[in-house]
Order: structure tokens, then C-alpha cells, then sequence
């Protein structure tokens, strides 16, 4: 009698679970063994008791210390038989990154499901269920302990071009640098974005980053990023451009890795600042020409002091100008004027990382959260849901940009306060 009474309490837990109208689970791929930098896929499955079952608006995961993409708008079917019970429903995943090592915690999450029982007249069911809360850790790589922004994949490669690709210049010309990085199951957004050394009397422009993944039924490949940097010396001698370093951990063969993209040395010279012996004439009988020629002498010459003098300065300027934080903002309002998704995000992620000057991407939710207001919060929720979804009819772009012109000006407003009280004071990041 014993014996039966004790497989009955042994069984009943089963039972119980098969008799749930509505599963909600959530999982990580891999659960151990992680990486700083590595892909880890975020699964949320839902699933009901003879009918089917799925969420219209997907949760907001809070996963500090991480990047986290939703590849897909639709989910996978599921159907399942769970203890003896038919369920159907959807899996939705996010592809998650960490970008620091020790533990991490997704708390639990509501969930607001919609369900669909075969046969019922009672129309849709609607049920608010919360997904358990998972715990994972992530490891530092050996030997990368001081390495901020490493990439943990199968397969890196990094290659880099100059545009000219001669390196003897004048002062106040620009050479291009442009670096292109390319990782197996790391989205191109998830890389820290690079930052090259400085040189005395060179000045360097980065340019507007290109970030694209390849997604194949739903299965991230290759991300890949493309970043330029133009050089522009302020006066003649020798320059060393120095390498740039990108480091990444072999998942494979448990070994890190260095690409290094070789910098080069730039021959600068004056340019040209005089005229010489450009117009030998008899003053005693072309009186007449030296007349007529000595307004374009004069011109030239100016055009000549100008070229070696205020043309660098002025160059330098301009390119101050386009990668200013201002101008990165307006690409951004142009940007969202359009009205596309995926345009808009990537351009707002991109003002975002000039605005707050660190080296490690920015979070848009937690950036609206403190220096937002609560319409701004809303809007930019709004517009966080449709990018989520792939709705384009799910945000309104003048309100996206009213949001991020009252969080921007609340923003400079702190950092400007805390100059004012302190020159070492700095407003903490926004990705810890």
C-alpha cells in the first residue's frame, strides 16, 4: 500500500503539468560553457492544451550587460504531446551577446497570451502568465581578462583598404582608411566598435559605420561591420599611422586570436607656396604685361598661402562638422522621416553610441528610461514593439523623434551641469 501511494505522489507533479491549459517556458542555447561575446539563442516557447496559443505582444527581456536582437517577426509552430496531452503554439527566439563575464539573471517576465481551443465557440482566450526566470554564467577567455569588446566565434576574418593607395601626400589632404570585419553567429551590432589611436598632428574623422547580418531561415550566419576612418595631416613630415587590433576567441579550438591590420607611414609635404621665377619679363619693355599679370600673381598666391594654411585647418573643420553629434542627430531625424524600420533603428543606434562617447554599445530602452519623459517612454516603447514585431504601422515617426529631441536635451542638460561642477565628473554609461 506504501509502495502505490508513493508513485502516486511521485506521478501527481506530471499530471498536474499535463493538465496546464497554458505552458509558458523559456530556455537558453548553450546553458553552459558560455563565452564572453558568443551567440546564445533565447527561447520562448507558448503552448496550449487542445488549441493553440501564442503572444500578439512579445515581452521586453531585461538582460543587463548584453546585446539582445530579434532576428525573426513570426514564430515556429510547435506541437507537442506532454504527458499525455496535446499542445500547439509558437517559439519565438532572441539572439542574445554578452558583453561581460560572471552571472547574469533574466527575471521572470510577463507574458500576456492569447489562446485558441479547437472545437470552442467561446472565441479567444486572453491570460497573463509569467516566464520563469533563467540564471546562466559567462566566462572571461583566457588571456583576454584586459581586452574590452572580445568576439567569441568559429570564424573571424578583418581585412582594411586605403583610398589612395599611395601614401605620399600634402598637408591637408585626407587618406581613407576602411575596415571591414566579418564573424560566424555574431550580429554586425554586437561588435565594439573600433578606436584607432592618435598621432600628434593627425587628425582622424571616423566615418558613419556600415552593419549588416545574414540570416538564413531564421538562422544568424555572418554579421559583418565596415568602418572608415580618414586621416588628414596639418603639416608636412612623417606620420605613422599605427595597426589596429581586432581579438577574438576561437570557440572551436579554445584558443584567442589577433588580427592585426597593419598601419602605414605617410610622406607629408608643404604644398606649394610660391611662385619662383613664374614670370620673367624685361620691366623696361613689357611694363605693360607686369601690369596686366601682377592681379593674378597676387591671386595665385593667395590661392597658394590658402592651400598651405587655411585649407587644412577648414578640411578639419568640415569633417568635425559631419561627425559631430548634432550632425549625427539630424541623419537620424532624416532617417526616421522615411518611415523605415530597420533604417530608422540603425541610425538612432548610431547617434546613440556618438551621444554617449563609450566603447561598448548603446541601449536605447535604458537611455529613454533616465532621461526620457514619460510620452518619450511610451513613444519610443511603441516604436521598440514594431521594430520587435517588423510593424511598420506601429509607430509614428514625428513622435519617435520628439521623444529622442526631449531625452537628447535632457540628456546634454545633465552633462553640461556636471562640467559646470566638476571637470572630472561624468555621467556613468549606459550599458553597464
Amino acid at each position: 500500500m506504501k509502495g502505490w501511494l508513493l508513485c502516486f505522489l511521485l506521478l501527481l507533479p506530471m499530471v498536474a503539468h499535463a493538465e496546464d491549459p497554458v505552458i509558458v517556458r523559456t530556455s537558453i542555447t548553450p546553458d553552459s560553457n558560455i563565452w564572453v561575446g558568443q551567440q546564445v539563442v533565447l527561447q520562448l516557447d507558448i503552448l496550449a492544451l487542445d488549441g493553440w496559443a501564442d503572444s500578439r505582444r512579445l515581452p521586453e527581456f531585461d538582460v543587463s550587460g548584453a546585446y539582445l536582437l530579434r532576428v525573426e517577426s513570426q514564430g515556429t509552430r510547435l506541437s507537442e504531446t506532454i504527458s499525455g496531452g496535446s499542445y500547439s503554439g509558437q517559439r519565438h527566439e532572441w539572439l542574445l551577446f554578452p558583453q561581460r563575464g560572471g552571472e547574469f539573471n533574466i527575471p521572470p517576465t510577463e507574458i500576456e497570451v492569447v489562446v485558441k481551443t479547437f472545437g470552442a465557440e467561446t472565441g479567444d482566450q486572453h491570460v497573463s502568465l509569467k516566464a520563469a526566470a533563467l540564471e546562466f554564467a559567462v566566462d572571461v577567455p583566457p588571456g583576454a581578462e584586459q581586452i574590452q569588446g572580445v568576439i567569441s566565434t568559429t570564424e573571424l576574418t578583418a581585412i582594411q583598404s586605403w583610398e589612395p593607395d599611395h601614401f605620399t601626400l600634402r598637408a591637408g589632404d585626407g587618406i581613407k582608411r576602411t575596415i571591414s570585419f566579418k564573424a560566424a553567429n555574431v550580429s554586425g551590432m554586437a561588435f565594439t566598435p573600433l578606436k584607432p589611436e592618435t598621432v600628434a598632428n593627425l587628425a582622424v574623422y571616423p566615418g558613419e559605420p556600415d552593419v549588416a547580418d545574414e540570416i538564413n531561415r531564421g538562422t544568424l550566419e555572418y554579421g559583418k561591420r565596415v568602418e572608415t576612418f580618414t586621416y588628414v595631416p596639418a603639416k608636412a613630415g612623417e606620420y605613422q599611422i599605427p595597426d589596429i587590433t581586432i581579438n577574438w576567441w576561437n570557440i572551436k579550438h579554445q584558443k584567442l586570436h589577433t588580427e592585426r591590420l597593419e598601419g602605414v607611414k605617410l610622406d607629408v609635404s608643404t604644398a606649394p607656396g610660391g611662385i619662383g621665377a613664374a614670370v620673367s619679363v624685361d620691366a623696361g619693355k613689357n611694363l605693360k604685361w607686369i601690369y596686366l599679370l601682377l592681379p593674378a600673381v597676387a591671386l595665385t598666391a593667395l590661392f597658394f598661402l590658402w592651400r598651405q594654411r587655411c585649407y587644412p585647418v577648414w578640411k578639419r573643420q568640415q569633417a568635425a562638422r559631419e561627425n559631430s553629434e548634432p550632425a549625427w542627430f539630424k541623419r537620424f531625424c532624416k532617417t526616421a522621416g522615411k518611415g523605415k524600420l530597420d533604417e530608422t533603428m540603425t541610425a538612432l543606434m548610431q547617434w546613440l553610441d556618438r551621444l554617449q562617447l563609450v566603447q561598448r554599445p548603446a541601449r536605447l530602452k535604458q537611455f529613454i528610461e533616465e532621461f526620457g519623459d514619460d510620452p518619450g517612454r511610451r513613444q519610443t516603447q511603441k516604436f521598440i514593439t514594431a521594430f520587435s514585431e517588423n510593424n511598420d504601422d506601429g509607430w509614428n515617426a514625428g513622435e519617435l523623434i520628439t521623444a529622442m529631441e526631449a531625452a537628447r536635451s535632457n540628456y546634454l542638460g545633465r552633462l553640461q551641469a556636471g562640467v559646470e561642477h566638476s571637470h572630472n565628473r561624468r555621467l556613468q554609461p549606459l550599458n553597464p
